[in-house]
C-alpha cells in the first residue's frame, strides 16, 4: 500500500521499474501501459467510451491528403477551407481534399 504522501504524485515502482500516477482519490494509473490501436490501417481513431474506436466508414488517405467518410453525415454546418475540393456523390460519400 502506498503512503498518503504519494497521493497526486508520479512514482516509480522499485519492484518492476514501472511509472505510476496516483490521483488524490487514490486511483493508480500505469503510465507505461501500451494502448492498442483500434481498427485497420487508414481508419481514423476516436474516443469511444474511453476506449479507442474506429470505423471502416471514417478513413484518412494519407498519400492523397484526403478524409473519406462513407454513410450519413449530420450537422448544422459542414464546410471546407478555401482551396480544397468538396465532392458529394451517392456512391462515394463526401471527399474533402485533392482528387
Amino acid at each position: 500500500m502506498l503512503a498518503g504522501s504519494l497521493l497526486g504524485k508520479i512514482y516509480a515502482s522499485s519492484s518492476n521499474g514501472t511509472l505510476y500516477f496516483r490521483n488524490n482519490a487514490g486511483t493508480i494509473y500505469n503510465l507505461l501501459a501500451a494502448a492498442t490501436p483500434a481498427g485497420n490501417n487508414t481508419e481514423v481513431q476516436y474516443n469511444s467510451a474511453n476506449n479507442f474506436g474506429s470505423s471502416t466508414n471514417f478513413k484518412w488517405a494519407d498519400g492523397l491528403g484526403r478524409l473519406e467518410i462513407t454513410g450519413s453525415i449530420s450537422g448544422s454546418q459542414i464546410s471546407a477551407s478555401i482551396g480544397e475540393i468538396a465532392q458529394l456523390t451517392a456512391s462515394r460519400g463526401i471527399v474533402i481534399g485533392d482528387r
